[in-house]
């Protein structure tokens, strides 16, 4: 009996014991059945979907962007190789934030970030890779190479940036690229992200939808250890279009060295159309500084510099035009019939507006009986007191806007300033004071209130030699597609147009001529051999004559010595180009910028732009 009753009690306990594994394994398996379920059936879309983005990644294409040629197709601008590091966010696990931090602070130690800005990329859920830095040496190459292992998510990736082939001689017209700055992206996410070049400055700016391309992609897949396997689709990138410009390359750099060590600008128009065969600022600085980037030790010294070498002094820099604005003065004189080329006026080197107010002649003791052609030759002051007296101020503002004065050419290079023509409605505003006869007596002789930029002194020459018509000046004269592989000119753009006849024009350059040729002239160090021109000079005072007094002539600081002017057109015979020079600071006119505009127009005469007189 006893040992039935232990047989019955084991007998039991084996049952609860069954029961209660079974009951476990059937609650397990319940589990188990139900997450598959879960995972195979409800979740497999997503989770299929997410096993793809594992194994299969889409990287952008970055296009090339467009070279840049000059006007005979010599190439100024192309691509040049070079290695980024980048952080590929899709190659880390989820929620190793710290690991990733552990690992940028490791490859800062290596190579020069931005920490802040790395981290803040690092966390925007719409970045999904994040440069790091650029142009990588070869050994920081190799090392990130060979210990791949040690940095995931982390790769060494070949991008592009510019290479200027003279960077000294085209800064200010090219202009440079840079990485695009959160304003950017936020205006154009579809085209910009973290990384980007965009166009900063000059062409590569005015031009950068041009330039910049379309970006393309494709898709990876890659094995567990993140090793491409196949390239499953791509959608290639096009490249930039590629620009020609109005540019002569060998004009250009021959400025440059013109005008090394100087301050000031120099332009060259064709005046049939106002195309730009040179636009040079002085001092300049070099654009290969920003390939792949400018360190901020050289943007910092840039930026400090007192000679300004970013700023485009032709289209940038407003000055007093002094002389060279006469040349505008005579034509609305004859257009007016306000004076006739027999009209004089007497130059005692003093012309008294009343009793209580005079102005000086720059020759103190005066030109006697002048007419247009000696006033414009001899840059006689008085003259032209008298005639913009004759004139009134609105018909001179008249005039000098239509050429485009105190106004935008509408250059196609970005940051052009206006200048200044003063009015009676600009010096209302400006000052709130009204227009006095003396007002119009200094603007008469490009002084006073007004400035304007070389560029608009050499619009303003061109529209009156090529017979009144005022074109935009350009510095772009064609583009070539890349997607339909054709190139398409730039048509001129008439802004302004005057019938200026033949007569007006050859009363000017009798002048202008004499200017250079004739004992007397204020330009006869700009003459060319084998070629007449016709030139005017100007000197505009930067500072008030009774700050200059209290230095002898050759010790005034250089600050505070005038601004020399010249201008000039040829060949007088068939005028086809204009010349502007300012010699910022540099005193004379006729001593320091027409000796530099006569090198500048013999170079084109040897260069075969024009031809001798026979």
């Amino acid at each position: 009996m006893l040992f039935a009753a232990l047989k019955d009690d084991l007998l039991g306990y084996y049952k609860k014991r069954i029961v209660f594994i079974f009951v476990l394994f059937v609650i397990f398996a319940s589990i188990l059945f139900t997450r598959l379920f879960i995972l195979q059936v409800i979740q497999y879309e997503q989770l299929s979907v997410d096993a793809n983005r594992n194994r299969i990644t889409t990287r952008d294409i970055v296009a090339e962007r467009g070279f840049i040629y000059d006007s005979k197709m010599n190439l100024l601008v192309s691509n040049t190789p070079t290695f980024d590091l980048v952080l590929n966010k899709e190659d880390i696990r989820r929620n190793d934030d710290d690991d990733v931090y552990g690992m940028l602070a490791r490859v800062h130690k290596i190579v020069d970030f931005d920490m802040e800005a790395v981290k803040k990329a690092y966390n925007d859920n719409n970045v999904a890779s994040v440069l790091i830095s650029r142009g990588l040496n070869f050994a920081d190459i190799a090392y990130f190479e060979e210990y791949a292992d040690n940095f995931v998510g982390l790769s060494v990736e070949l991008h592009s940036v510019r290479k200027y082939f003279d960077g000294l001689a085209f800064s200010h017209i090219l202009g440079y690229v840079s990485e695009a700055t959160p304003a950017d992206i936020a205006k154009n996410k579809e085209i910009y992200k973290r990384g980007s070049n965009i166009g900063t400055m000059g062409v590569e700016l005015q031009y950068e939808e041009e330039l910049r391309g379309r970006s393309g992609s494709m898709e990876i897949e890659r094995d567990a250890r993140g090793r491409i396997l196949n390239v499953l689709h791509e959608d290639p990138a096009i490249a930039g279009n590629d620009l020609i410009l109005t540019i002569d390359s060998e004009l250009q750099k021959y400025v440059s060295e013109l005008m090394e060590g100087k301050k000031g600008a120099i332009v060259v128009l064709d005046i049939s159309d106002n195309s730009l065969l040179t636009l040079y600022s002085a001092p300049s600085y070099d654009l290969n500084m920003f390939t792949p980037y400018v360190n901020e030790t050289e943007w910092a010294r840039i930026h400090r510099d007192k000679r300004s070498p970013l700023v485009n002094r032709p289209i940038e820099g407003q000055y007093s035009p002094g002389s060279v604005y006469k040349v505008i003065m005579a034509l609305a004189g004859y257009e007016e019939k306000t004076v006739d080329p027999k009209t004089t006026f007497k130059c005692l080197g003093t012309f008294h507006l009343n009793s209580y107010f005079s102005y000086r002649c720059w020759k103190r003791s005066g030109h006697g009986n002048v007419n247009m052609q000696e006033a414009l030759a001899q840059s006689c002051d008085i003259y032209f007191y008298n005639l913009g007296l004759a004139l009134d101020i609105d018909k001179i503002e008249y005039y000098s806007k239509l050429f485009s004065l105190g106004e935008y050419t509408g250059i196609d290079l970005p940051n052009e300033k206006t200048g200044v023509f003063p009015s009676r409605k600009w010096k209302k505003a400006a000052i709130g004071d009204i227009w006095y006869p003396g007002d119009t007596v200094n603007t008469s002789i490009g002084q006073g209130y007004m400035t304007s930029t070389p560029l608009q002194i050499g619009v303003m020459m061109s529209g009156v030699f090529n017979g009144g018509k005022i074109y935009k000046p350009r510095i772009v004269k064609g583009i070539f597609k890349q997607d339909t592989r054709e190139y398409v000119e730039i048509e001129p753009e008439l802004k302004h147009q005057i019938e200026v006849s033949k007569d007006i024009r050859d009363n000017i350059m009798a002048g202008l001529i004499d200017a250079v040729y004739k004992s007397g002239g204020t330009s006869r160090r700009a003459a060319v051999r084998e070629m007449k021109i016709g030139g005017k000079t100007g000197t505009a005072q930067v500072v008030s004559a009774k700050v200059t007094e209290r230095y002898k002539k050759n010790e005034i600081p250089e600050e505070y010595r005038d601004n020399a002017w010249f201008t000039g057109v040829f060949p007088a015979r068939d005028p086809k180009y204009v010349v502007v020079v300012l010699a910022e600071n540099g005193g004379s006119g006729g001593t320091s910028a027409a000796p530099l505009g006569g090198q500048i127009m013999q170079k084109m005469l040897e260069m075969g732009y024009v031809t001798p007189d026979k």
